[in-house]
C-alpha cells in the first residue's frame, strides 16, 4: 500500500510540474490517462492496495468481536448492571446533602 501511494504521490507532482511548464495537455492526458505508468492506472493499484489492508483490518476486527461476544454471557451483563446501579446510588448519596444545602 505504501508503495502504490508513493507511485501516486509521484504521480501529483508530475502533473504540478507538466501544468507549471504550461503542458496542460500532457498534463491532463497523464492525469486521465489508465495505461500503466498513468495517473488514474497508478490510482486503480492504490484503490486496491487500501481495499486489501481494509479487508485485512475487517477481518482482525471481527475475529476480535467474536472472542469477546463468547465473554459476554448473563452474569456478565448482570455484573455490570449492578455495577452501575451502585454507582449510581453512591453519586446520589453523596449529592444529596450538598443538594439539601440549596433547599
Amino acid at each position: 500500500m505504501l508503495a502504490a501511494f508513493q507511485q501516486y504521490q509521484r504521480d501529483d507532482r508530475k502533473i504540478r510540474e507538466l501544468n507549471a511548464q504550461g503542458k496542460l495537455k500532457e498534463a491532463v492526458t497523464f492525469d486521465t490517462g489508465t495505461t500503466a505508468g498513468q495517473s488514474n492506472a497508478d490510482f486503480d493499484a492504490l484503490s486496491a492496495a487500501l481495499d486489501d489492508d481494509q479487508a485485512i483490518n475487517q477481518r482482525a476486527f471481527d475475529g476480535a468481536v467474536a472472542v469477546t461476544d463468547d465473554d459476554l454471557d448473563a452474569a456478565t451483563a448482570g455484573l455490570g448492571a449492578a455495577a452501575l446501579a451502585a454507582a449510581l446510588a453512591l453519586t446520589a448519596v453523596g449529592v444529596r446533602p450538598r443538594l439539601c444545602e440549596f433547599a
